[in-house]
C-alpha cells in the first residue's frame, strides 16, 4: 500500500506541467515536451547566420543541431514565425515541432557542434536559440 502511494505520487510529479508564471524570471521557457525538457536556457543568438536566397521565398538560417529550441522572428512583425523546416542533406537530419510558445524544438545531429540549415516561408529579422537543459 505504501509503495503504491509512492509510485502514484512519483507518476503525478512526472506528468505535471510547469506554468509560465512559475518560471517567470528564471530564464526558462515552457514547452509542451516531456518533464525532463521543461525549458530551454539561452544558448546563442543566431542572427548572424541568417541570409536570403533568391531561389527561395523566405530566409535561410543556420542553427546548432542537437537539442535546441528556436524562436523565429519575422521582419516587420513583432511575433514569431509559425512554420519552418530543416532542409534535408545539411549536416544532419532533423525536424521541427512547434510547442505552446511558438518555439520550434529541433532534434538532430550526434554532435552539438554540428549545424543544420533551416528554411522559413517568410523573411526573418532574427533567430534566437536555446539549448535544452
Amino acid at each position: 500500500m505504501y509503495f503504491a502511494s509512492l509510485l502514484a505520487l512519483a507518476f503525478r510529479a512526472m506528468t505535471m506541467r510547469v506554468t509560465p508564471a512559475a518560471l517567470a524570471g528564471t530564464g526558462y521557457h515552457t514547452t509542451t515536451l516531456a518533464p525532463r525538457h521543461l525549458g530551454c536556457q539561452k544558448y546563442k543568438d543566431c542572427a548572424g547566420h541568417i541570409w536570403k536566397d533568391g531561389g527561395y521565398k523566405g530566409t535561410h538560417a543556420e542553427i546548432p543541431s542537437g537539442n535546441v529550441c528556436v524562436n523565429l522572428w519575422e521582419f516587420g512583425l513583432d511575433r514569431e514565425i509559425e512554420s519552418a523546416q530543416i532542409l534535408p542533406g545539411y549536416a544532419c537530419k532533423g525536424y521541427t515541432k512547434p510547442d505552446c510558445q511558438g518555439q520550434h524544438a529541433v532534434w538532430g545531429g550526434p554532435k552539438m557542434a554540428d549545424w543544420v540549415m533551416l528554411e522559413t516561408k517568410n523573411a526573418l529579422r532574427s533567430v534566437d536559440c536555446w539549448r535544452w537543459n
